[in-house]
This record gives structure tokens, sequence and C-alpha cells, in this order.
């Protein structure tokens, strides 16, 4: 049976290009522990996709209870302007 993996909260991040089609990513949590891995393009933007995806739909969820006050920001900063 396999040891259940502790989920460590993120720190920071950096990614670097390392070759035509490769790129580095240094992870680090806020314990310290780092993971360098490589990736290619393809699969940084397969990670940015999701993300993006997973946002949208945090997003969305936000909006169905009145919890985006983006637009309400833009707003305001309009009625200053007329003023």
């Amino acid at each position: 049976m396999a040891a259940k993996t502790q989920v460590k909260a993120l720190s920071k991040f950096t990614v670097t290009q390392s070759g035509d089609d490769a790129f580095s990513l240094h992870i680090e949590s806020e314990g310290g522990d780092t993971l360098e891995l490589t990736a290619t393009a393809e699969q940084l933007d397969l990670i940015a996709e999701t993300v993006d995806i997973l946002l949208a739909e945090q997003g969305d969820a936000a909006d169905e209870v009145g919890g985006d006050d983006e637009d309400d920001d833009e707003e305001d900063e309009d009625d200053k302007a007329e003023d």
C-alpha cells in the first residue's frame, strides 16, 4: 500500500526556457522543499489552458453569488470621469 502524499502550499515558482522546445520549472513549497521539472512548450500550454479553465469556472461560480466586484470598480471609474 502506498503512503499518502502530504499536500504542501506553494511558495513560489519560476519557468525558464532551457532549449528550443524545453522549459525548466522550479517549484518551491512554503517549507522550502523544491521540485525541478522539464516540460515542452506543448505541456506548458496545456497547464496554462487548464488553469485558465479552472479560474474561469471559479469566476463563474463567484458571479452566481455576486462575488465578482471587478465590474463595480469600472463603474466607479466611469462615474468619476463624468464629474
